[in-house]
């Protein structure tokens, strides 16, 4: 499926330090894209920023409800998921 624009808004920030100590700042981020027939779909992704190092992750396509997406986005910051481990925490939670 084609989608049309993609989109994104911060949905959580979260500062949270890594098992050896350094500071961890996480970005939680809704995406959305309208598709030809209309219908609009919600994704994810996270950035990590560490040590000035800066890492990125995407699940588009997720859900077409809005309120899914921002209940999942909720729980994800909760749980501090990394861009590592966000599609395996996204697969387990469907």
């Amino acid at each position: 499926m084609t989608m049309k624009t993609k989109n994104r808004s911060l949905a959580q920030k979260v500062f949270t330090e890594t098992c050896r100590g350094a500071p961890l700042e996480l970005k939680y981020y809704r995406l959305w894209e309208e598709a030809p027939d209309g219908t609009t779909r919600y994704g994810i992704a996270v950035e990590a920023v560490c040590n000035g190092e800066e890492t990125r992750t995407e699940v588009p396509d997720v859900t077409s409800l809005r309120e899914e997406i921002d209940q999942l986005l909720r729980k994800l910051a909760r749980g501090t998921v990394t861009p590592e481990s966000l599609r395996e925490v996204i697969e387990d939670s469907l």
